[in-house]
């Protein structure tokens, strides 16, 4: 598994080491190449002087006077002369009765000093020599009707390399020695530098991995962070905030089956027990009793795996645009029996011509359950009051209710919440309201709740919260 730790490490380190060493190998070409002009200028300018002596009859006392150093042994400085039929016309004292060779870059002209050719070849005993070679000619105008070619003389001038090869050793050594403490050193830097820059990453990473299911409220604190790790955290803060959502609802899923299905399945348990114990106590009634508690079971069901879907978005809306008067009257008629069965006065006053563009199913089953759940929770005699004024209000619904209190309101929307007189009545789960509040928030609408405790009427309104209607 490739690190970013050693991936940032290999780069940075590898590119700093090419970087020292291409510094290094041009801090000594370039020292090299200054040592070299001046060894090369001091050669330069040595061989100009003496060719214009090499004739002269107090040579030697020249030589002497300026140019000790082509007496004195060992001291690396060498010249000889030839006439032009390859006779040996003067040495330097130091070289005895050895000779330097002839070089095959000799300058046969007066050129600027400048532009005398360099040759590197071995002199005495193998010695590293760096000379010039120059040709001298007869230019008095006396010599004007002879063949003055029988008069030059070629002159070379050496100089020993051994000196500056040392040098330039010693400076490799040096340079090399200066970019292995530069590359040491850098490497112990990079090394510090990227585990600084790394650590918060790797202390996100510590604790994205201590989170398990115990702790999903954990967060990632984005302060002090930098700032290409801040979006990354807020990100890990949103992945956090749905698998809680997430598994919070698996829970909920879980608890609230557990919780509403305990009864019936008690009072189906009891049932068949009864019917194992006395046979004869089988009939319609008690097949109705299962009937009703499978239903109560299946419905139960129904509504909490709704609510999971839209919960988790599992499923899209789909737009369209309807007749809301229409979608009201449908739902009502299905309840106009069981309303009569409780001489409930009911009344509906419905704008017609009204259009809205929404989820058609969705508002349909929003209105079913604000019905149902008015209906039941009726008590009999009361009234029910369905109205709808505009698009923005479409639906709102008003039934009288019995002790029913203001502190009770926030909590019609929460699952299973059911009034104390209701309680006892196994055909109410308690989620009526809250899948209408669910799918009502999917299609940007939200129910509202008003209770009037003087006049025991509890009103529901269904409000748009788009924007844009």
């Amino acid at each position: 598994m490739k690190s970013i730790q050693s991936q940032l490490l290999t780069g940075l380190l590898v590119g700093q080491s090419v970087l020292w060493i291409l510094a290094a190998v041009g801090v000594w070409y370039s020292v090299r190449a200054r040592l070299y002009a001046e060894f090369d200028n001091e050669l330069r300018f040595t061989t100009a002087a003496l060719r214009f002596h090499i004739r002269s009859r107090s040579l030697d006392e020249q030589i002497e006077r300026r140019w000790p150093e082509f007496l004195a042994k060992g001291s690396g400085w060498y010249f000889q002369s030839w006439n032009s039929d390859g006779s040996v016309r003067v040495r330097s004292a130091n070289l005895s009765n050895e000779s330097l060779p002839v070089l095959q870059k000799t300058d046969r002209g007066y050129p600027p000093i400048a532009d005398y050719p360099i040759e590197d070849f071995r002199g005495p005993g193998g010695q590293a020599l760096r000379g010039v070679s120059v040709e001298n000619r007869l230019t008095s105008p006396r010599f004007l009707d002879r063949d003055r070619s029988r008069y030059a003389t070629t002159l070379v001038v050496a100089h020993s390399r051994e000196a500056l090869d040392r040098k330039l050793a010693w400076l490799g050594v040096a340079v090399g020695l200066a970019c292995l403490l530069a590359a040491g050193a850098t490497t112990l830097l990079v090394r510090i530098s990227v585990r600084r820059s790394l650590r918060p990453l790797n202390e996100m990473g510590e604790k994205a991995a201590s989170i398990d299911v115990s702790n999903l409220s954990t967060r990632f604190n984005p302060d002090g962070l930098p700032s290409e790790l801040q979006p990354i955290s807020s990100q890990l803060n949103d992945l956090m905030n749905r698998i809680e959502d997430g598994i919070g609802r698996e829970r909920r899923f879980s608890s609230d089956l557990e919780h509403e299905l305990r009864t019936p399945l008690a009072e189906l348990k009891a049932i068949a027990d009864l019917l194992v114990r006395w046979p004869e106590e089988s009939g319609e009634k008690r097949h109705k009793e299962i009937l009703g508690i499978v239903t109560q079971m299946e419905g139960i069901m129904e509504s909490l795996l709704m609510l999971s879907r839209w919960e988790s978005d599992a499923d899209s809306a789909v737009t369209e645009e309807f007749e809301v008067g229409s979608v009201i009257d449908s739902c009502w008629r299905k309840w106009t029996k069981k309303a009569g069965e409780k001489q409930i006065k009911s009344e509906v006053e419905i704008s017609s011509g009204t259009l809205l563009e929404t989820d058609p199913a969705l508002f349909q089953l929003i209105l079913n359950n604000l019905i149902s759940n008015a209906v039941e929770y009726t008590p009999e005699g009361g009234s029910i009051l369905i109205e709808s004024e505009s698009v923005e209000s479409p639906f709102t619904i008003t039934n009288s209710v019995n002790g029913l209190k203001q502190e009770d309101v926030k909590h019609l929307t929460e699952r299973f919440w059911r009034h104390d007189e209701s309680r006892t009545g196994v055909q109410h789960s308690g989620l009526g309201l809250s899948v209408a509040s669910t799918c009502a928030k999917r299609i940007q609408f939200e129910l509202k709740a008003e209770l009037d405790e003087a006049e025991k009427l509890l009103r529901v309104h269904l409000q748009s919260t788009d924007p844009g209607l």
